[in-house]
């Protein structure tokens, strides 16, 4: 199927070229090729992943973490390593750690919080793999001993 689309794309290359040294009607005609060759990539492309650019359903799997107030700055700086490792994970679609924004304070608004991880999978089975994965257990057992406290929220989304 990719060679098909490669052969298409240069036909339509092709076209183009040769468009313009013939006529308006042709140029036209690649132009249109092209663009239906754009669209068929991209139904390959989702067809292939399973999933679309805009497809945001599946899993999100939120962590809070709360560190000891004794770590020092090589150990903050040794977790924050450790937590961009698990950005490595296979079943992993997005990912995103950060420290807490330092927006208005109010009532509903939790800043107690050190650091966050937003994990996005495709599915609950994504989720499950996750969880054994041999990287995610050496995080947990190298930096839980830096824990004073965490929350984890998991949410199917559609």
């Amino acid at each position: 199927m990719k060679r098909f689309i490669q052969l298409l794309t240069v036909v339509a290359v092709l076209a183009t070229m040769s468009a313009c040294n013939i006529d308006q009607t042709l140029a036209e005609e690649a132009v249109r090729l092209q663009t239906e060759l754009t669209a068929a990539q991209e139904k390959i492309a989702t067809l292939e992943t399973g999933s679309s650019a805009t497809d945001a359903s599946g899993l999100i799997h939120t962590v809070y973490f709360w560190l000891k107030d004794d770590l020092t700055g090589e150990q903050i700086v040794d977790f924050k390593k450790g937590v961009q490792s698990l950005s490595e994970i296979e079943t992993i679609e997005k990912f995103y750690v950060g420290e807490h924004a330092n927006t208005e304070k109010r009532d509903v608004i939790d800043h107690s919080y050190d650091y966050s991880l937003i994990v996005h999978f495709r599915d609950q089975a994504g989720h499950d793999a996750y969880q054994p994965h041999p990287i995610h257990q050496k995080f947990v057992d190298t930096y839980g001993p830096f824990f004073e406290k965490v929350i984890v929220y998991d949410s199917l989304v559609e």
